[in-house]
């Protein structure tokens, strides 16, 4: 299951999430593009047949190095994530920055859930009888000087530099998990015991009318 809804002013200059979620691959990309919108469904594409491709194929040499610390398919996510940076620096970017990618990809492998991102959405767990569970929590730039600025920049991009820090983190998978993702300038205060995402939204709007966002939630 997929379900996602945006929220925009009429002056609101947020970008638009492309998504791409295979759930018989238990994969979920989803990017936002800061510029040229064609760097995002780029980096997408790049991830996506990465990670399908090394996933099917164990002889496969991979363009970086494996960390040894990082489950097999923890590594194939980070590393499609890292060739895509490399590639759009390189196209895109090289003589100007024409675009910038914020980027979450999430994936299931066994029992096994994996993150990996550069900017995105926060990430909550809602499980069945359980309070939610923030498994990643993302304020945009200056949040901390002013959180209800209505044009927020995000704190990080894929693609502006040739070598990009990964964020990778990985988690056990609870059966019947939804997962929560809401791309907004900061999180108020929500009581998720209605966790519609109908509800989830009218409480934002009722905490700024002015403020943009993404929410979206899904079953790996």
């Amino acid at each position: 299951m997929f379900k996602e809804k945006f929220y925009r002013t009429k002056d609101s200059k947020y970008p638009t999430a492309k998504v791409s979620f295979e759930e018989s691959d238990k994969l979920f990309i989803a990017v936002w593009s800061w510029g040229a919108a064609d760097g995002g469904q780029k980096a997408l594409d790049i991830i996506k047949d990465y990670y399908l491709s090394a996933r099917t194929d164990i002889e496969a040499t991979s363009p970086f190095p494996l960390n040894p610390e990082q489950s097999l398919a923890a590594n194939h996510l980070r590393i499609g994530v890292m060739l895509a940076n490399n590639i759009i620096a390189k196209e895109n970017n090289s003589e100007e920055y024409t675009t910038g990618i914020e980027v979450l990809c999430m994936s299931k492998s066994q029992r096994e859930i994996n993150i990996a991102h550069v900017g995105g959405p926060s990430i909550i767990s809602l499980r069945d009888n359980q309070k939610p569970t923030v498994y990643l929590q993302q304020n945009h730039l200056g949040h901390e000087f002013n959180f209800k600025v209505t044009n927020p920049l995000p704190k990080d991009l894929l693609g502006i530099k040739q070598k990009q820090n990964v964020n990778v983190q990985s988690i056990r998978s609870i059966e019947n998990e939804k997962f929560l993702l809401v791309q907004r300038n900061y999180i108020p205060i929500l009581d998720l015991k209605d966790n519609s995402l109908e509800k989830i939204e009218d409480s934002l709007v009722s905490d700024n009318k002015d403020l943009p966002f993404w929410i979206c939630e899904f079953r790996l």
